[in-house]
């Protein structure tokens, strides 16, 4: 059976059409999806954000669905995985989330033939936005990738959200 809230949000119209992910010539792979919370193993001052850090996270984890409908549940991330053709510095990510006026910033560095991978993790309940997130990585004015996510609400997508209780 369908879920009140679910039918809800069909009913509203919630359902965006998202666009594929698009890099740029400088960008050799690009790959989107949603995973389960990586383990953190620092923090990395950020100011930009609205939580003034970004995690550092072990690097090896797997993305369980390379959808763009993320579920809003706790533990959970999506984002981008980026492998640029050459080195590229201070890389501006932005992330613009439903209803606020200014994006999350941050900075990165992209290492030739590695994988940089840029994401948000919904850790506390006032981060569960349902709606359109979108990701952009810059050098400069030169775009590298825009993604788009569509956040909906969590029992939307059960099965997903099962795989990362199942291994918390």
């Amino acid at each position: 059976t369908i879920s009140w809230v679910v039918a809800l949000w069909i009913a509203s119209g919630a359902v965006a059409d998202i666009l594929p992910p698009q890099g740029s010539e400088a960008i050799e792979s690009l790959q989107v999806g949603v995973f389960c919370r990586p383990k953190t193993v620092s923090e990395m001052p950020a100011p930009g954000t609205q939580d003034g850090f970004i995690s550092i996270t072990e690097e090896s984890f797997t993305i369980h669905n390379d959808s763009q409908q993320v579920p809003a549940a706790l533990g959970l991330a999506f984002g981008v995985r980026a492998i640029a053709k050459q080195t590229i510095a201070n890389v501006r990510v932005t992330v613009q989330r439903p209803g606020r006026d200014t994006p999350d910033v941050w900075f990165d560095n992209f290492a030739a033939g590695e994988i940089s991978t840029d994401f948000f993790s919904f850790d506390r309940d006032e981060e569960r936005v349902t709606g359109l997130w979108t990701f952009e990585a810059w050098d400069g004015d030169t775009r590298l990738y825009h993604a788009d996510f569509e956040v909906v609400p969590e029992v939307a997508l059960p099965d997903l959200v099962a795989q990362c209780q199942a291994t918390s």
